[in-house]
């Protein structure tokens, strides 16, 4: 399972939901350009 992220209606990443080995986890990843480190 997964979710699209948005901030003020611009996309800035993933989560995702794991459920490994009974344990349950969520990722978060976000792609960061070099012009948004400008």
């Amino acid at each position: 399972d997964s979710a699209e992220v948005y901030l003020n209606g611009e996309f800035v990443g993933l989560l995702a939901k794991d459920t490994e080995e009974g344990e349950l986890s969520y990722h978060f990843t976000m792609t960061i350009l070099d012009i948004d480190l400008e």
